[in-house]
């Protein structure tokens, strides 16, 4: 390559990096949310009635403080899935009246459930040997006292619960 080509090289290159692919393929990409998340239990567990600082303790503070309507808080999330799809946006408002919550307006996403959720209990089965989760401090402790003696010279010492004797 000559020196004539390398501006156009450069320039090319420079092209090409201002250019982009919407979605690279093997690229992990996350989910972004944003603003208050609602979940519909937070909204089930208010009432009219409710004074600001109950509803601020269920719900958060408000995404919006409007100073033209104080009346009304405004809960705004917006969520973006990583692997692709459409965005989806929700918005509550919470009016108040004498500072008690008079009335909900809105929409809440639905209840998305988890996919290692079962919808109930679930029975998990382990097997092998149980880790002793006990310090290093007393694990030792149990070693040096765990001995004990038959009346000959030599200690016997005590296996696990079943009672067995190591001679």
């Amino acid at each position: 390559m000559t020196m004539r080509h390398l501006p156009i090289v450069v320039f090319l290159a420079l092209l090409l990096t201002a250019c982009s692919l919407e979605r690279l393929p093997g690229v992990y990409r996350i989910d972004v949310q944003q603003g208050n998340v609602v979940t519909p239990a937070m909204v089930k567990e208010l009432r009219p009635g409710m004074s600001r600082d109950q509803v601020r303790f269920i719900m958060g503070t408000p995404m919006v403080d409007n100073t033209f309507q104080p009346s009304r808080w405004d809960y705004y999330f917006s969520m973006k899935p990583g692997g692709g799809g459409d965005r989806l946006d929700y918005h509550l408002a919470l009016h108040f009246e004498d500072d008690r919550l008079a009335r909900i307006d809105g929409e809440l996403p639905p209840e998305v459930r988890d996919k290692a959720d079962t919808g109930g209990m679930r029975t998990v089965a382990v097997t092998g040997p149980v880790p002793d989760s006990r310090g290093i401090l007393d694990r030792a402790w149990d070693a040096m006292t765990d001995w004990e003696f038959n009346g000959d010279a030599q200690p016997a010492k005590q296996d696990d619960d079943a009672g067995t004797r190591i001679e």
